[in-house]
């Protein structure tokens, strides 16, 4: 029998070669990274936090002043002596080179779709092979291009964090109190937080050729006293001052160009119609010619003449030209001279709502076409209380996204939740959180819908909405947010203006009329209705417009889309189109000519083009009736053919070759009976018939110059 002792001394022969074998396969095989551990993008966001902050919260009473007995002045100088040693001489908080060369790949918040895409790179290569060692090194490099976006979010979360309290330090409130914080401090972070603004007041030229000293700007309030300082852009602040109407030009080339001219043309002339006493400023970036500024300043200065007959005097307009170049720090960051971030519509638009010379401004752009003599944006309560008031958009429900991109409610989130003020900023400088309740802001956060604002027409308050206008500028400039923000090359894509107000924190909703945007025009006639339009009317239109929230009846402005598409190239197509639209086809019973029975007769169609004729041709966008459709947040589900399924609907053969989309409005989405919803209708009396009339021809028709 063998005892245990023998069983071992009997196996170790077999042991020692079974390790020796072990060692030899592992030596020889290839050595695998070891997992790294799961690391997720989404959840690391909940230890961003500001670092002035973390600070206070961290050091003892003893290692500091007592943050919540200090004042509002003493708190600012603190955060930004703080926020000065993390940043010593020579580093800075917005790097303009490297922010515009960041790119983000919105499949790094969908893992799954990063590796099958990193590992369809793999398949098509003709070196590599997707082996198990590749597969996990993709695994590793997925975690590694998270930590780095990570990173990413978290430089962006504290950059705004900053911009937000600069504002609120140095661009709010009294001037007493900012003049009480060391200059030196807005000085630097100015620098800091705006590389791309050179310290250089823009060039302010007036009708008359004459050009301002550098660094000066028109006095329309000589009653404001401006007060100075060594810092740039409070001194810009300061120096701003009375109410005026400020138009962007946008850097185009060619034809759109040419448009762009006429239509801030039309629009002055409208304004002299209107009796518009304000001063006027077309805004651009060193962009208009000699002839161009002389063909705006002749629809400013020049008597004229109208179809229309009438004795009224037509007052000149004080038209000023606002060169913005200047304000662009382009010896210092070369990158801005042809970069397409810096010389785009949205960026002219926010160096014109920063850089026009008034305290007070309504922003039109070329498109607005406004229609009340009497309309002051500036007595409107909203926007005394938080200097800002805003129009809805179209509701246009086909807008929303049909699939949602990758990184798209990643980047609402982390807007929303991590861009906004947070508790710190409002125990320690009274900002604002963002309003969770607000119905205007939450169809684009909650409903996720895009292009939520109409920036025809915007009024804003320096005084108040100064620094949420600096932030739409740098807001802009970071790749990662236009997964949600969407920008389209030489299209004005507005919603920048109202989230950096958000951002911003100096109120706690955005003001926006209550009312949605309405269709203005001429009803369809019923026979040539669509087939599931029962009960609903239809104005048709590619113009849109804003009703008064007062009395829900005055029309403020209507867009000029529709006559420009009348105007402009396609304008013979489009005429085509609505002559066909509203041509009403009847029968009747008429003798047949081949017979002389006189009781034989047959049917034959006939043609009223009475609607084109006479009131289409004469002005393209006569308004008789207004709709106010239905705001859709969700589908509704027709049953049948029980009427339209949205409200705004792009009818066939209008969808190409002209050159602003057009929309058929319904007062009625689906069965109001059943699962639908009503909107309603506003009619309009004569006298505003004849009066909206009179205005659209003055945009309409040519002018001429009286002899």
């Amino acid at each position: 029998m063998f005892g245990p002792r023998s069983i071992l001394r009997f196996n170790r022969p077999f042991v020692l070669l079974f390790l020796v074998l072990v060692v030899i396969y592992f030596w020889n095989r290839p050595v695998l990274n070891p997992p790294s551990p799961p690391f997720d993008l989404i959840h690391q966001r909940s230890y961003f936090i500001n670092p002035i902050y973390s600070k206070w919260m961290i050091q003892g009473p003893k290692s500091r002043p007592n943050i919540a007995e200090l004042s509002q002045p003493q708190i600012c100088s603190q955060y930004f002596h703080d926020l000065s040693k993390l940043y010593p001489s020579g580093e800075t908080i917005v790097d303009l080179e490297a922010t515009v060369a960041q790119v983000t790949d919105p499949l790094i918040y969908k893992k799954n779709s990063w590796i099958r895409a990193k590992e369809s790179e793999v398949k098509r290569s003709s070196t590599k092979r997707l082996t198990a060692e590749v597969e996990q090194q993709l695994e590793q490099d997925f975690i590694r291009e998270s930590q780095k976006q990570s990173n990413l979010e978290k430089s962006i979360v504290n950059q705004f964090n900053h911009m937000r309290v600069f504002g609120k330090c140095f661009l709010a409130g009294e001037s007493d109190e900012q003049e009480s914080i060391d200059n030196k401090l807005c000085m630097d972070f100015q620098t800091q937080l705006y590389p791309w603004m050179s310290g250089k007041f823009p060039i302010y030229e007036n009708w008359k050729n004459e050009k301002l000293p550098q660094n000066t700007v028109p006095i329309f309030d000589k009653s404001k006293q401006i007060k100075n300082s060594a810092c740039f852009i409070q001194q810009f602040k300061q120096n701003s001052n009375g109410k005026g109407i400020v138009i962007p030009f946008h850097p185009t080339k060619g034809q759109p160009r040419d448009k762009q001219i006429d239509n801030i043309s039309r629009i002055i002339k409208v304004l002299r119609a209107l009796k518009n006493r304000k001063p006027i400023q077309i805004v651009h970036l060193d962009t208009l010619t000699r002839q161009e500024k002389k063909l705006l300043v002749d629809a400013a200065r020049t008597e004229i003449l109208y179809r229309v007959v009438t004795d009224v005097h037509y007052p000149q307009q004080n038209l000023w030209f606002v060169d913005v170049s200047p304000v662009k720090n382009t010896q210092q960051h070369p990158v801005m001279v042809k970069q397409y971030l810096f010389n785009n519509i949205n960026f002219v638009v926010s160096l014109s709502m920063i850089f026009n010379s008034f305290e007070e401004a309504i922003i039109m752009t070329e498109h607005a076409l406004p229609l009340l003599e009497k309309a002051d944006y500036f007595n409107d309560q909203r926007y005394k209380e938080t200097g800002l008031l805003f129009f809805k958009s179209p509701t246009i429900y086909s807008k929303r996204p049909k699939r949602f991109p990758p990184g798209f409610h990643e980047v609402t989130s982390l807007v929303k939740q991590f861009l906004t003020p947070n508790d710190f900023d409002n125990h320690y400088f009274g900002l604002f959180k963002r309003d969770d309740e607000s119905l205007a802001t939450g169809r684009f956060f909650l409903d996720n819908f895009q292009d939520i604002l109409d920036p025809s027409i915007m009024a804003i308050n320096k005084n108040i909405a100064f620094s949420g206008l600096l932030i739409s500028a740098n807001f802009q400039l970071h790749n990662t947010l236009t997964i949600r923000f969407k920008t389209k090359n030489n299209i004005f894509t507005p919603d920048f203006i109202w989230v950096s107000q958000e951002m911003a924190g100096n109120h706690n909703s955005i003001s926006f009329n209550h009312n949605q945007a309405v269709a203005a025009g001429i009803f369809t006639p019923p026979s040539n209705l669509p087939k599931d339009v029962t009960q609903s009317q239809e104005i048709c239109s590619s113009s849109w417009g804003q009703l008064s929230d007062d009395d829900d009846v005055s029309l403020l402005y209507v867009t000029s889309h529709q006559l420009q598409n009348w105007r402009n190239e396609g304008g013979e197509h489009f005429k085509e189109l609505l002559k066909d639209k509203y041509k009403v086809t009847s029968t009747e019973m008429v003798k047949n000519m081949f017979n002389n029975d006189e009781n034989n007769k047959v049917e034959m169609e006939r043609e009223n083009n009475e609607i084109f004729d006479n009131k289409l041709t004469s002005n393209p966008m006569t308004i008789e009736a207004i709709i106010r459709p239905p705001t859709i947040n969700s589908p509704v589900y027709v049953h049948g053919y029980n009427e339209p399924s949205e409200a705004w609907v792009e009818p066939e053969g209008f969808q190409e070759g002209i050159l602003h989309p057009y929309y058929c409005v319904y007062d009625t989405v689906g069965n109001p009976l059943r699962e639908g919803v009503r909107g309603t209708i506003v009619n309009i009396g004569d006298e505003m018939k004849a009066r909206l009339k009179f205005l659209l021809d003055v945009w309409f028709e040519d002018i001429q110059e009286e002899d």
